[in-house]
């Protein structure tokens, strides 16, 4: 089963990185966004499977749009994609709904591995 994938990051070069890693899996990019204040189009539009979330964003942060999601798209996954290392953060995020965590800077293996986990319906909490 091929996933559908929204990559939210306020930085081209990741989205870039994110989209090519998604690509080589099998599955597909349906859309991608700068910033918070597009995410919520999209994803009632696009209803993506899966969304690929930078915390740290304009407009609204990571960590908003992710309890967003979770209201008005429930089956849509989130990965949290961020260079916040913290232990706080991380909780925050999971709270929020992601069921996954993902450290920049990463490798494309990881994203690779996120999106094999979610396939089986396995959350973890850092890859």
């Amino acid at each position: 089963m091929s996933l559908k994938c929204l990559v939210v990051d306020d930085a081209g070069f990741i989205r870039e990185i994110i989209s090519h890693a998604i690509l080589s899996n099998g599955d597909s990019v349906i859309g991608e966004c700068s910033d918070g204040g597009q995410v919520a189009e999209l994803v009632m539009h696009l209803k993506p499977d899966v969304i690929f979330l930078d915390l740290v964003l304009p407009k609204f942060n990571g960590i908003e749009i992710a309890r967003w999601v979770r209201e008005n798209s429930p089956s849509t996954k989130i990965i949290a994609v961020s260079t916040l290392d913290d232990e706080v953060t991380m909780a925050q995020s999971f709270e929020a709904g992601a069921q996954i965590y993902i450290r920049k800077p990463f490798k494309q293996s990881e994203i690779k591995e996120a999106l094999n986990k979610i396939r089986k319906n396995e959350v973890i909490t850092n890859v």
